[in-house]
């Protein structure tokens, strides 16, 4: 194992201590470009800025294992960063796991005492049992914050020893914090039941997306992909893994094609899966009219070219890539995942009848040929987007949970 440390913040301006601020040390597996990354990313560049518009905790990240992608941008915030290049071995070799960990945490601790941090803030399941440890090494009060109403990884089988694994240190860790915070009611009511996590520990914080500037017009946007303007043109955003089964995304395109509608399916993110999509794209036939573009850096240009956002996953928590289109005015339609189903009541998006390739064929040929209700579904999914999800109810949100966590003080 490597232990090396990577500080990532040379040639910006550090943290001006004569502010006196509350600084927050936030850990997290790395930046790499996925949902809870990106919300990490706002988070802490919100309560790092120095405009009188941030907040009172201004932010430093500590990656434990890799950089990712998104640690320049925290760099170019001057939010410093720092890259511990460790790795954990398999917690069966318990004696150099157990070695592993003791290291890893005392890498933290010495972040924590050199930045004179007041809060530790874990991300992940990873990052909320460091936070735990870090905090009983320290005596800082320590915060969690979940994502997804599923915590435990799908393709870890129920029962096994690697679920047993998962399960005990994910209850450890949610219950030596002292404060969860998830992104939506049902995430918190899920670890009240499945970890015992006390209710006056846990509490939601407003999910917050950037709006996509409208900077294409629709016809130079599709101009870019090669769309014509009457093919149905359908898009998803989100990492290429069994989560979010874009497997069934490339299915349900089959389907219309043998109804005669000319259709093109946009994928854009990168994960393991991409492989498998490319082979069903061609067993299916479909592979002329399915584009992997991996990670896109022009996202308005794929949401601008969309007729709708559609989307298959099994489960979300709140899902940033819906609330990227309706700010974009793209509407969607969605299988009734977990969390999506929640996400697009009254009428801001259609679900299909099933969790099937076949139900979502249906709902997306159902409103592609009722354009009236398309954009009407358009316009109130912007009106719900703008309504819930601004940046000032989540700085006040965590502004209101530092403040609690250092009120309660450590292990409250």
């Amino acid at each position: 194992m490597r232990g090396r440390r990577t500080p990532l913040h040379a040639g910006t301006e550090p943290l001006d201590s004569s502010r006196g601020d509350d600084r927050v040390l936030h850990i997290i597996y790395s930046m790499k470009q996925g949902g809870a990354e990106r919300l990490v990313l706002d988070a802490a560049i919100a309560q790092s800025r120095s405009d009188g518009q941030g907040g009172r905790f201004p932010a430093i990240v500590v990656c434990w294992n890799h950089e990712g992608a998104l640690a320049g941008k925290l760099k170019d915030a001057g939010i410093p960063v720092t890259c511990l290049d460790r790795r954990l071995r398999p917690i069966w070799k318990v004696p150099f796991f157990l070695m592993d960990l003791r290291r890893l945490v005392r890498d933290i601790r010495a972040l924590a005492h050199e930045h004179r941090v007041r809060i530790l803030h874990g991300h992940l399941v990873d990052g909320i049992v460091l936070a735990a440890l870090t905090a009983r090494a320290t005596g800082l009060p320590s915060i969690g914050t979940v994502y997804s109403n599923h915590i435990i990884p799908f393709g870890i089988k129920r029962g096994s020893l690697k679920y047993k694994a998962w399960h005990g240190a994910t209850r450890w860790g949610l219950n030596r914090v002292d404060h969860v915070v998830t992104v939506s009611k049902e995430a918190t009511q899920s670890l009240i039941e499945q970890f015992g996590v006390p209710a006056n520990r846990a509490s939601e914080r407003p999910v917050v997306v950037t709006p996509v500037p409208k900077s294409h017009s629709r016809a130079e946007a599709r101009a870019i992909f090669g769309v014509s303007e009457q093919t149905l043109c359908l898009v998803f955003v989100g990492r290429l893994v069994s989560n979010k089964n874009q497997a069934d995304l490339v299915r349900a395109l089959a389907l219309l094609k043998e109804r005669g509608l000319s259709v093109r399916l946009l994928l854009t993110g990168e994960g393991p899966d991409a492989e498998r999509l490319s082979e069903l794209s061609e067993q299916l036939g479909v592979g002329d009219d399915v584009s992997l573009l991996g990670l896109y850096d022009d996202l308005p240009a794929v949401l601008h070219a969309a007729d709708m956002f559609v989307s298959a996953s099994i489960s979300e928590g709140v899902s940033l890539a819906l609330l990227e289109a309706m700010s974009a005015g793209v509407p969607i339609v969605s299988t009734p995942a977990e969390g999506n189903a929640e996400l697009l009541q009254n009428g801001v998006g259609t679900l299909s009848k099933a969790k099937s390739a076949a139900s979502l064929a249906d709902a997306v040929a159902d409103l592609w040929a009722d354009k009236n209700a398309m954009h009407e579904q358009a316009q109130r999914a912007h009106s719900f987007y703008e309504e819930g999800y601004s940046g000032a109810k989540a700085l006040e949100s965590d502004n209101r949970i530092y403040d609690l966590v250092l009120e309660r003080g450590a292990g409250t």
